[in-house]
């Protein structure tokens, strides 16, 4: 696992560390839906899953408002500061300033890790992924639920049932996860953490070429915009993904090279 990583750490001089967080809710039968601080009504992508009140399970993303990634919706993080103690902890601090959750650090996993070039640019993006696979509100009352901020717009999607201990076997369903709405790299590891997959991977990020990337086979946006919010339009000409399921020593390598 360590060879991989080490490998693309060392390729690019100017590297910038960033973080991404998940975070899911696992429903009982006991517990109430999911739901946004002061917006008991809107807590769901377009209000129509309100009737799912038996075990259930959901993830929580944000739609950008601004900067890079604007229009598109995603897990929480940022940049790694200077004075943050570990990416973990940058990890906490931004999905407190960008959704209000105070999550402790125990409760939360590294499960992989990202490296994103982009066409044109020697900059690489090294992203630290998290995740929170067991979020309980800490009370009663809307201030325990995530809230708008500037920076991002929370939305709780459903995800069918899943298994916090990791032990059980987990019924995925992304069927509700907006894709078309979301980065391209998404769509090849996203369903993998969720299953509990640990992954390392590099993603080349380029211009979209084509105006139909679904008709040319690309991974690309299809996309122009998001609630009003435009989106730049990114492909992914080439990738290279390292699979390692929990309990088990066979890597599985998933590569797409186009460039």
């Amino acid at each position: 696992m360590s060879t991989f990583r080490d490998s693309c750490a060392s390729v690019w001089s100017y590297r910038k560390v960033y973080t991404l967080m998940l975070v899911l809710y696992n429903q009982s039968e006991d517990e109430p839906v999911p739901r946004l601080k002061h917006e008991a009504d809107a807590h769901l992508n377009g209000g129509g899953y309100c009737a799912l009140t038996t075990s259930h399970s959901w993830l929580l993303l944000g739609l950008k408002q601004r900067g890079f990634g604007r229009g598109r919706w995603n897990g929480f993080g940022g940049k790694v500061q200077s004075d943050d103690k570990s990416p973990k902890h940058a990890a906490l601090r931004e999905l407190q300033e960008e959704s209000g959750l105070d999550v402790p650090i125990d409760d939360v996993d590294e499960v992989g890790r990202l490296w994103f070039t982009f066409a044109g640019k020697e900059e690489c993006m090294e992203v630290h992924l998290f995740m929170c696979r067991n979020w309980k509100p800490t009370g009663t009352d809307d201030s325990a639920w995530p809230c708008n901020t500037e920076e991002m717009h929370p939305r709780w999607f459903p995800v069918g049932q899943m298994h916090p201990d990791n032990d059980r076997q987990s019924g995925l369903d992304l069927s509700a996860i907006p894709f078309k709405h979301m980065w391209p790299d998404d769509r090849i590891w996203f369903h993998r953490v969720l299953n509990n997959d640990r992954i390392l991977g590099w993603v080349h990020c380029a211009p979209l070429s084509s105006t139909d990337p679904v008709q040319s086979g690309l991974i690309g946006d299809s996309m122009k915009e998001t609630n009003g919010l435009t989106i730049d339009p990114f492909e992914i000409p080439a990738y290279q993904l390292q699979c390692f399921p929990p309990d088990s020593e066979k890597v599985k390598i998933l590569t797409n090279d186009c460039v």
